[in-house]
């Protein structure tokens, strides 16, 4: 895991594979570019890996059911800009908040590619932090039902990635997704981590 985090940290400051990594896990109405309007809103997440006894793992949260927005799926701590504070800050204290981690100083690594998501209008910036041994995680349940914790290999193994054709909002949709849990993970939150899976397979030199 050391040496991945060390490709991380000179890797992301050169050009990222960037939106059309991230269109290989999007669905079918997403392929395409799309002109981000003036006046969005701007969200920070934090992807969290940690260091487990064999495999490096990425974190992820079930979102609970009794949100308004994205109820019941798969995405990462986060969300928006308090007064005063940074993306990067917003997306460590709602990591906090969320699951309980507080991570140390030295922790984060650096940033993928900005996001788009046209349906909640938002602007979703992803960090990239690294917490060596992972602390006993203290769910808020408000807002959080699970957490997933994902091997990388297994976002790099093809017979993980499944494409279904869903009936979504009244249109019949192609739809990528990684098939993990009982929950797919698909949507933004798969389109960010492709971009992460992407940068795996260039360290495997696959």
């Amino acid at each position: 895991m050391d040496d991945f985090i060390s490709y991380l940290q000179v890797r992301l400051k050169r050009a990222l594979p960037g939106f059309s990594e991230q269109l290989k896990m999007a669905p079918e109405h997403r392929h395409q570019h799309i002109e981000i309007p003036t006046g969005v809103r701007h969200n920070g997440v934090l992807i969290l890996l940690h260091s487990d006894p064999i495999y490096p793992q990425v974190v992820f949260t079930l979102r609970s059911t009794n949100l308004n927005d994205h109820s019941g799926q798969f995405c990462y701590p986060g969300g928006s800009v308090e007064p005063h504070e940074t993306l990067e800050e917003a997306a460590i204290r709602e990591l906090h908040e969320e699951i309980g981690v507080a991570l140390p100083t030295d922790s984060m690594i650096g940033k993928l590619t900005p996001l788009y998501v046209p349906p909640s209008h938002n602007m979703i910036h992803p960090f990239l932090a690294y917490y060596r041994d992972l602390p006993e995680l203290k769910l808020q349940p408000e807002e959080v039902s699970e957490v997933l914790q994902v091997p990388l290999d297994d976002l790099i193994n093809p017979e993980n990635v499944v494409v279904e054709n869903w009936n979504y909002k009244g249109q019949n949709i192609d739809v990528p997704y990684w098939s993990l849990h009982r929950v797919p993970l698909w949507g933004a939150t798969a389109m960010i981590t492709s971009e992460l899976a992407a940068l795996y397979r260039e360290f495997n030199g696959k």
